[in-house]
């Protein structure tokens, strides 16, 4: 049988064989497709990546990074990292969140060089996300080829919104994806704009709007061999403007989550899942949810918090005494 494609699902390793009848104008029969169930029980698997033996590289949020072996059909673990999954708010409770292990991903010479790149909350006192670069030989990672590359500085009071998808593009630029870090069910299904004191973890103005913060954007460098970056021509900041941070590539960015790249364009592709609230509320906060499906074919701000969808505007909002503003306004 000839095939057409081949594609592979991580949530389940599911792999489906298609045959060559994508032309006809109607969808092939069901029975037509073979799936075959490649491993189970898998624990919050966030991104893979196929090598070129067919080996499946995959993260585990709670820390694991995994390789499935089709030859064998084997699932091995070749690093266990301490990871940040949980929030410790201002009484003390603790709950769990969405960091961790967000992300994995292929250097585009890993043949050569076998780099890889990973994107995770590390443990510890200090809250703060971290892209890591290793060496992969054999059936483990090597600890002294460790680079830290970028840090990024979060809160971990509240959840949500971690990112960490990550994508090289045709000049080997690295794309990385970061949430707005805000905890949003406070503020009624609309935008986090609580600017009380003490309420920093239900404002999403502190990241996503911040041309000073690398949260709720997506970044672009270009990794050098020697584990630094150095910054592509054509982000959203020039390097050395004042208060700006030049690794950004988009802003306004509510949650990115696992971006593409078009291989004939170059335009960079990402979905957004917005807030929760299910009806309008044009009178005193907004729009209701709408979730998105972006396209950037250049830099830009995409809105967030103060727009969702096309430009649809929230309203200054008065979280202390539930007074209601004008609209924000997307030309300024």
């Amino acid at each position: 049988m000839k095939v057409q494609h081949i594609c592979l699902i991580l949530f389940g390793l599911l792999v489906t064989v298609i045959p060559a009848t994508a032309q006809l104008p109607r969808k092939p029969e069901s029975n037509r497709f073979t799936k075959v169930v490649l491993a189970q029980r898998l624990e919050e698997p966030m991104q893979f990546q196929i090598l070129k033996d067919g080996r499946v590289l995959y993260a585990e949020r709670k820390g694991k990074i995994k390789v499935f072996d089709p030859t064998s059909s084997a699932t091995e673990t070749i690093a266990t990292f301490a990871v940040s999954t949980k929030y410790v708010n201002k009484a003390g409770e603790v709950t769990e969140g969405e960091d961790g292990m967000q992300g994995v991903i292929l250097d585009p010479n890993f043949e050569k060089n076998h780099w890889i790149y990973l994107y995770y909350s590390l443990a510890g006192e200090e809250a703060k996300n971290v892209l890591v670069r290793y060496e992969w030989q054999g059936k483990q990672l090597l600890e002294s080829s460790r680079k830290v590359m970028l840090e990024v500085a979060v809160q971990r009071e509240e959840c949500c919104h971690v990112g960490g998808g990550m994508v090289f593009d045709a000049n080997k630029n690295l794309y990385l994806t970061t949430g707005d870090n805000t905890f949003s069910r406070a503020s009624d299904g609309f935008s986090p704009l609580d600017v009380r004191p003490g309420q920093s973890a239900r404002d999403s103005q502190k990241s996503s709007p911040n041309t000073n913060d690398l949260r709720g954007k997506i970044l672009r460098i270009h990794p050098e061999d020697d584990g630094t970056y150095s910054i592509p021509t054509g982000n959203l900041f020039p390097v050395g403007t004042p208060q700006t941070r030049p690794e950004i590539y988009t802003m306004g960015n509510r949650n990115p989550w696992r971006p593409t790249i078009d291989s004939k364009t170059g335009w960079l592709y990402w979905g957004e899942v917005g807030p929760d609230g299910s009806q309008d509320d044009l009178a005193k906060r907004g729009p209701q949810s709408y979730d998105e499906f972006n396209r950037a074919k250049q830099p830009g701000n995409y809105g967030w918090p103060y727009f969702v969808a096309n430009n649809k505007a929230y309203r200054h909002y008065d979280f202390e005494t539930k007074v209601s503003g004008d609209f924000f306004d997307a030309a300024h």
